[in-house]
């Protein structure tokens, strides 16, 4: 027999390629297992004709023996029909060749590594992880450690819990070996091999990676496996701490968009409001709208300090969420308040009263008062703040206020200073509604300001007359009565100016008009509006014009006109008569 094996390892280096392929075959059919047939064999996989080297590979699988694995495991480096039968050869061999393919891992390429993984990874689901990391960290090749990647991920998925807190901490070492640190695939791998577990414990791990030392795709793995992670139920220091130099990193934007998704979807901790105020003068709006949705959030007065000064940058988008961001903290009231209060700019100061607009803050009585009190100061004084401090006391406490300013307005009428109840009635005006109270006393007060010229023009750009045109066309007000009762302020000028504009309007209107110059008229009987009022209800025929003597006549006269009546009477009778026998006579004739 030991004949007939040294023929056949001779037939195996034959010229004829036939002699070959038969030779293979028959010693794969007879699994001899001495070292002589196996070299030969061996010798022969890597034949130029391609079918019987793989005929050669397919006997040594047949032997199944661990010496035939020498030759075996370089054909993985082979074509791809010589790299699948070296691959079934090796599996047939069993736990004895996963030494031997670790140990000549590196030597393979791209190819072999992957039919090694799936060699190992195929032999036993169970102990594979482990084995694989240990050529992982071996590998630099990219295509071979998403392959890698790929094959583990149904394992990890289907681990129990124990199973994963073991590999968990195998991954850890893994990371922590010299070796990995100093291969980037490695470490970028074992990254999303770990992310694969969805272990909270991985965390740590993760943070650990976004340092400046790591790589830069180690750093986007991490962020993108922590993105993956649910995100913390608390403020994560060492999570912040971590991604904040990486929103500021000018190098790998890719790294700022990751880092801030991650940010955005996170709790931040106040203790961090030095840090979070940095970002508002970062070069990126989105780095900034971060801080300031970030300080929001932290309800202090450092926080709101820092966004107050935020206010009136160019970027609009920024100063709308600082406002936003400004309503959310509580203490922002009185900072706003001792601002308006400093500042001198009225527009900057308009911009802090509209932070409080629509907002429910909670002010002491005390500044509510302080408040007050500096409002109408500025506004017995005509300050031009005083409109500010009047918006401002609308939000704070706008229940009293309007009828506070209408009290006074109204006594200041009274009183003959129109001016500044004007003044005082124009705040009321800004307001929304304006009730027929206020529009009444400001229409009043402007007529007696007015120079009550009748000219057409200048009565349209005379500010009281719109407002009584609206209180006359107000069902529910009796702008007549009110003007009739108001025997020390309104005179007969006033009733004639009036009366005077409205007769040229509409019915409502004229009706009005023919009331109030009636008014002027009993007002001031003989003076010079009275006899204006007079001549104005007779034009536009509001009134009757006088009644003209007529000439005394007799009874003599009122007889004879009369009986001249009837003779008139009588001879037209006659007449007609006449013409109509006439006629009747010519008809017949006709007829004849």
């Amino acid at each position: 027999m030991a004949g007939e094996l040294k023929k056949l390892c001779k037939l195996l280096q034959a010229d004829d390629v036939d002699l070959r392929y038969a030779a293979a075959r028959v010693l794969g059919e007879l699994k001899p297992r001495d070292a002589v047939s196996i070299r030969s064999l061996g010798e022969a996989v890597s034949s130029d004709n391609s079918e019987a080297g793989i005929c050669a590979i397919n006997a040594l699988g047949n032997i199944k023996s661990t010496q035939a694995l020498q030759f075996l495991i370089p054909c993985l480096n082979a074509g791809e029909e010589r790299r699948a039968a070296a691959a079934e050869a090796i599996e047939a061999l069993g736990a004895s060749a996963l030494a031997e393919l670790r140990k000549e891992f590196s030597s393979l390429n791209s190819n072999g590594r992957i039919s090694a993984v799936d060699i190992v990874i195929d032999h036993d689901r169970t102990l594979a992880p482990g084995i694989i990391l240990g050529l992982l960290a071996e590998n630099d090749s990219v295509d071979v450690a998403a392959h890698i990647c790929e094959r583990l991920k149904s394992i990890f998925e289907s681990l129990t819990q124990k199973a994963r807190e073991s590999l968990l901490s195998k991954l850890r070492k893994y990371l922590a070996t010299k070796k990995v640190a100093e291969n980037a695939i490695a470490i970028v791998a074992g990254l999303r091999l770990l992310s694969f577990l969805r272990h909270p414990k991985a965390m740590p791990i993760f943070i650990e990676h976004l340092g400046e030392d790591r790589p830069p795709a180690a750093r986007r793995q991490a962020l993108g496996a922590i993105s993956a992670m649910p995100p913390p139920k608390g403020p994560d220091v060492a999570l912040v701490t971590a991604l904040i130099p990486l929103i500021t990193d000018r190098t790998y934007p890719d790294l700022v968009e990751a880092a801030l998704r991650i940010l955005s979807k996170i709790k931040i901790p106040a203790s961090m409001t030095d840090e979070i105020v940095k970002l508002l003068y970062n070069h990126q709006s989105a780095v900034r709208r971060l801080a300031v949705r970030a300080l929001g959030n932290f309800n202090s007065s450092k926080a709101a300090r820092a966004l107050l000064a935020c206010l009136g940058r160019t970027d609009w988008e920024l100063s709308s969420e600082t406002i936003t961001a400004l309503r959310r903290i509580k203490c922002t009231a009185d900072l706003i308040l001792k601002e308006i209060h400093r500042t001198k700019d009225r527009d900057r100061a308009r911009g802090l009263v509209a932070i409080l607009r629509g907002a429910h803050f909670r002010t002491s009585p005390a500044s509510i008062q302080d408040v007050t009190r500096r409002f109408f100061q500025m506004l017995h004084s005509q300050h031009e703040m005083s409109e500010v401090y009047y918006s401002l006391l609308l939000n704070l406490n706008g229940e009293k206020l309007s009828q506070v300013i209408l009290g006074r307005a109204r006594k200041l009428r009274k009183a003959g200073k129109f001016s500044e109840a004007e003044y005082h009635l124009r705040l009321l005006a800004q307001s929304s509604p304006v009730g027929s109270g206020v529009k009444y006393e400001l229409g009043l007060a402007r007529l007696k300001l007015s120079s009550k010229n009748v000219a057409k023009e200048e009565r349209l750009a005379d500010p009281a007359l719109p407002l009584f045109t609206e209180l006359l066309h107000d069902p529910n007000f009796s702008l007549f009565k009110q003007l009739s009762s108001e025997t020390n302020t309104v005179d007969a000028g006033d009733c004639y100016y009036l009366g005077y504009h409205f007769a040229e309007g509409s019915a409502i209107e004229r009706e009005f008009a023919k009331l109030i110059l009636k008014h002027a008229i009993r007002l001031s009987p003989d003076s010079a509006q009275s006899d204006a009022a007079r001549k104005k209800l007779i034009a536009e025929r509001l009134a009757p014009p006088p009644r003209t003597a007529r000439k005394a006549t007799t009874v003599k006269t009122a007889k004879k006109e009369k009986s001249t009546a009837e003779v008139r009477k009588t001879k037209a009778a006659k007449k007609s008569k006449s013409s109509s026998r006439k006629a009747a006579r010519k008809r017949a004739r006709k007829k004849r």
